[in-house]
């Protein structure tokens, strides 16, 4: 049973690490390098909601786009915990666009839980980028989809003027409609989407290598994962013939891809949607393309890639021996990788997605594989998060009492302290307060070790917020 006493001791650490990272980002004579280590100090404050002392903080930066970025993550943090007002008012301190537009998200998203849909639409209106104002548009739909305001979602749908934008905002129509057995119209509407969609043209752009004109792949793979998003809206309603006709348009488009690399780009993007969503579309057509595609390539990094979302997706969707299996492959052709940096670089990419799956037992074999100490630690801790989510509580302190061994081994002070750092979050998360406790004297000596006084501000300071987050969460 978890010590309440001893969480108290860690949050108390934590506290005086944050202290200790104010008096040591004071002492930085290099204006730039103080701001840097202030503005991590007050998004680590907005982390812990010690909300009382931003301002403060922010007031000392005066790098303007350092202050900015805190701007943009306090506003989201007050709108958040409901302050809608007060968001508003530190957004209109912001001069970047980019930031307000990040900002204005949560505060779009809380006017419209509020029932103020008139007032969250003037607010978009006063953004002048249309491709920010169109995502924000995108961003209430889904907020009103979740409410069922069929009303509002069709007046907010008028107000998008980007295909794709537009398209994902009538899929949530669809899904609304599909609820309601309405079925109909929620097959009238994914027709409606599907011609929305194909206005977008293709963007061509000069290839300078080829000395030719080229389709951007971004902009198709975007056409086809709004295809892709009605077809899962249609196929969760039991409507296999629409889901069937856009499978079909999205192997039509993919079918006039002329780059193979471009072609096995959009698979992947496909699979790795169909993935992560609660669906029931059959893609075996673009599972079969994906396979074929890379059986006459030779390229092992794009191989294992593509093997890698194809067991995922198997593994998420129920046929498990066979999704490992391919995940296994994938693991074989990125070890057989020359270079170590994208050798762990994929390796990474595997171990992430794996875990996500929950297919924990091929970790270990690639920890082995990985060069670089740190991201073996980092991938033991995750695995050891998701391994105690499930109730493997052996699993999980098994592979941090693997990191902790792998950490000792590490000399420099810098990699030494953030990978301690990263197994003392993890520790955090499974609320083993004692470890924490023990480990956090091993983490401040190390921190001690740095030379470089902005290097020991923002590590203390992040692995202090990281882990005092996650306490508090649990204790509440």
């Amino acid at each position: 049973m978890v010590s309440d006493s001893m969480c108290k001791d860690v949050l108390e650490k934590c506290l005086y690490m944050l202290d200790e990272t104010k008096r040591i980002a004071d002492s930085i004579s290099m204006q730039y390098l103080k701001d840097g280590a202030l503005g991590v100090l007050s998004n680590a404050m907005i982390k812990i909601d010690r909300l009382q002392e931003v301002e403060s903080l922010i007031s000392s930066i005066s790098d303007d786009a350092i202050r900015s970025q805190i701007l943009r993550d306090y506003a989201c943090k007050l709108a958040t915990v409901g302050r809608i007002d007060d968001a508003l008012n530190v957004i209109n301190n912001i001069g970047e666009e980019e930031y307000k537009f990040i900002a204005l998200k949560a505060v779009i998203a809380g006017l419209i839980r509020r029932g103020e849909v008139d007032r969250a639409l003037r607010v978009i209106d006063s953004l002048t980028t249309p491709s920010f104002r169109d995502e924000l548009l995108a961003t209430a739909a889904k907020v009103v989809a979740s409410l069922g305001d069929i009303d509002t979602l069709s007046r907010i749908i008028n107000e998008i003027s980007s295909p794709t934008y537009k398209a994902s905002a009538i899929s949530l129509m669809i899904s609304i409609y599909c609820a309601k057995g309405e079925i109909e119209k929620a097959v009238a509407k994914s027709n409606e989407a599907l011609g929305a969609l194909k206005e977008l043209s293709d963007t061509l752009y000069m290839d300078e290598n080829k000395r030719t004109y080229v389709k951007d792949i971004i902009a198709i793979i975007k056409k086809l994962l709004g295809i892709e998003s009605i077809a899962i809206s249609l196929a969760n309603a039991g409507l296999s013939d629409e889901s069937r006709k856009m499978i079909n348009e999205i192997m039509n488009i993919i079918d006039n891809i002329p780059e193979r690399d471009y072609r096995l780009d959009a698979l992947r993007s496909l699979i790795r949607y169909a993935s992560s969503t609660e669906s029931k579309l059959n893609i075996e057509d673009i599972i079969e393309k994906a396979k074929a595609e890379y059986s006459s390539i030779t390229n092992p990094y794009i191989i294992a890639q593509t093997m890698k979302e194809i067991g995922v997706y198997l593994y998420k969707s129920g046929r498990r021996e066979e999704g490992a299996n391919f995940l296994r492959k994938a693991v074989d052709m990125a070890v057989s990788l020359k270079e170590s940096f994208h050798r762990d670089s994929l390796l990474r990419e595997i171990a992430e997605d794996s875990i996500g799956a929950g297919y924990l037992e091929i970790i270990d074999k690639i920890v082995e594989e990985l060069s670089s100490p740190s991201t073996q630690i980092k991938i033991l801790c995750r695995m050891a998060t998701m391994a105690y989510r499930v109730g493997d509580t052996e699993r999980a302190y098994k592979a941090l009492d693997g990191a902790i061994e792998i950490s000792d081994r590490i000399v420099e002070p810098v990699w030494r302290s953030k990978s301690i750092g990263d197994i003392l979050v993890a520790l955090a998360e499974l609320r083993a307060c004692e470890r924490v406790l023990k480990l956090l004297d091993k983490f401040i000596e190390t921190i001690k070790t740095i030379d470089k006084n902005y290097s020991r501000a923002t590590i203390m300071c992040e692995i202090a917020a990281e882990i005092a987050s996650r306490i508090k969460k649990h204790s509440t």
